[in-house]
């Protein structure tokens, strides 16, 4: 799958920067390149980055600059009238986009992913490399599916066999944690928040008392 999306190089660094914004993982689709900023996210969060980068260098070489083209098979799968936002960039500024919580339908994972149709399709690919289970939706599961069978496409070695050993993969413990912040008592405090289950606490042993409001 790496040699059908191009992949040249990985390149570690950190304060990544593109045209002067801030970003974490920033793939150069024509030189192969993929940035990764390995700063201070949590694991679960550089993890799905990497897999959501991926994604668009896998879906560009396939289809080059129509690669965030209307995709009328996709689009079916999305609720009747929907149109994507601009585009990804014009949400970093959306600190909660990224969160399960924030998707307006069960047709998407989150804000983000309403974004583009492109960015649609690599939160749902990282959602499939690293935590299928949140895949609940009837349509999330079809867009899945999708992605998937065009992947084999390209890849033929990608077939049930190998989900199979993805889904085995992901039954390992992960941590799924990330540090958030937010006001409280008229101060910034920091919460840990559990991506997957939505639970937030003010530190990773608190099972009692007050919960942190996300």
């Amino acid at each position: 799958l790496l040699v059908a999306a191009r992949l040249s190089a990985i390149v570690l660094c950190e304060n990544l920067c593109y045209n002067r914004q801030r970003r974490r993982d920033v793939p150069d689709l024509a030189s192969g390149r993929l940035y990764i900023d390995v700063g201070d996210r949590a694991e679960r969060r550089k993890r799905h980055s990497f897999h959501h980068e991926l994604w668009h260098m896998i879906d560009w070489s396939v289809n080059g600059n129509a690669y965030d083209d209307v995709d009328d098979e996709w689009g079916a799968l999305n609720p009747k009238g929907f149109k994507y936002g601009p585009g990804g960039k014009h949400m970093r500024d959306d600190s909660g986009s990224s969160q399960l919580a924030s998707a307006p339908s069960p047709e998407f994972l989150n804000r983000y992913s309403t974004s583009a149709f492109a960015e649609d399709k690599a939160e749902v690919w990282a959602a499939l490399m690293c935590y299928q289970w949140i895949l609940k939706s009837e349509a999330l599961q079809s867009k899945a599916r999708l992605l998937m069978a065009r992947v084999r496409q390209i890849c033929p070695e990608m077939d049930a066999d190998w989900w199979k050993t993805v889904q085995e993969a992901q039954r390992k413990p992960h941590d799924l944690w990330e540090l958030h912040q937010t006001e409280h008592s008229g101060a910034l405090r920091g919460f840990w928040h559990n991506y997957v289950t939505g639970e937030s606490l003010w530190t990773r042993d608190d099972d009692k008392g007050e919960r942190p409001k996300s």
